[in-house]
């Protein structure tokens, strides 16, 4: 009986065992798969190496790590550029790339990550920009992003040793460090933590109809709540993962080998998050994996062009930059999830 006992006992061991090792290799399953063609907008601006695209009232702001000036306003009406504002350089009115950008209503928010600011810029009739930059306040130099929650709370994710997010005040101190960082590779706990947050860097996604954010790293989906207490309330693992690290005067990480790409980028409607992922290393293999806000995968669009960035003006229609032989171009992506 005994030795029953302790060779069940070893059984169970060896299958837990079995099961932590096994645990990072799970995949997203889509019920619903869709392949969608790209067209492309005419008149395209010449981009150099885009950070970010975003929407407002049908004009693209396309951030640009190449350009000067940084950002490049495109009127999708008109399709035409109307504006290229923030000059590169590290003058009063200047920035360095890359320029992390946001937009809250008619007010455009600039991380200035060269000199730790955040700037905003008001967009006025025609949608153009004043040359001039106001800052909001400086940020902790922990911070590596930052969004927009309320008049007086932002939320940032960085290098903060006791947890994966901080929340700032109006005037850019950190209130609160909460937040764990992934720990669905085996061992991935006991890492140090400038190195988890060197791979899991964060891209933010706002939705301030149901008051969550989608925070998306390379192979991990965080949603976060606020409203009441902000917390985490999913956290979700999109593929399996490892990396290399190293910690010190230099923090550096890298994938391994047999580890994708992951998400690229990330846009969102009311009802829905986009997700750009890349199964490959080096973009030879992309689609847009859409959930709801809850987390549910709902749907897996195969795409036909090496999109790059994304965003959403509604259930039915996505900008995009695709990348076509050596020149980046505007595409729409026309989806059908609006019910």
């Amino acid at each position: 009986m005994k030795n029953c006992v302790l060779l069940l006992s070893i059984l169970s061991i060896y299958i837990m065992l079995l099961f932590a090792c096994t645990s990072d290799k799970r995949k997203i399953v889509f019920e619903k798969e869709e392949n969608i063609s790209s067209v492309f907008i005419e008149d395209s601006p010449f981009i150099g190496l885009p950070v970010k695209l975003l929407n407002y009232e049908n004009k693209l702001f396309i951030s640009d790590f190449f350009a000067d000036p940084l950002l490049t306003i495109f009127d999708l009406n008109e399709n035409s550029v109307i504006a290229n504002v923030v000059k590169k350089g590290t003058g009063p009115d200047e920035a360095l790339p890359p320029l992390l950008i946001s937009l809250v209503n008619d007010t455009l928010l600039a991380f200035n990550k060269s000199k730790f600011q955040l700037n905003y810029f008001l967009l006025n009739e025609n949608y153009d920009i004043s040359l001039k930059s106001n800052l909001l306040f400086q940020v902790p130099s922990q911070v590596s992003q930052l969004s927009y929650l309320n008049s007086y709370i932002y939320l940032a994710s960085g290098y903060f040793k006791n947890g994966r997010y901080a929340l700032l005040n109006a005037i850019g101190e950190i209130d609160r460090i909460f937040g764990d960082f992934p720990n669905f590779l085996e061992g991935e706990k006991d890492r140090p933590y400038e190195a988890k947050a060197m791979f899991h860097q964060i891209q933010f996604e706002i939705n301030k109809g149901i008051k969550k954010v989608a925070c998306l790293s390379s192979h991990v989906l965080d949603i976060i709540d606020f409203t009441d207490y902000i917390h985490v309330c999913q956290q979700i693992q999109l593929d399996a993962y490892d990396y290399y690290f190293s910690t010190g005067n230099m923090i550096y990480t890298d994938k391994t080998p047999n580890t994708s790409r992951g998400a690229i980028d990330i846009t969102s409607t009311d009802k829905h998050i986009y997700v750009l992922f890349d199964y490959s290393q080096n973009h030879l293999n992309n689609d847009i994996w859409v959930f709801d806000w809850t987390g549910v995968p709902i749907k897996k669009i195969t795409l036909d062009s090496d999109i790059r960035l994304i965003t959403a003006i509604d259930d039915n229609l996505l900008y995009a930059l695709a990348l076509i032989g050596e020149d980046f171009k505007i595409v729409k992506l026309n989806l059908n999830l609006r019910k």
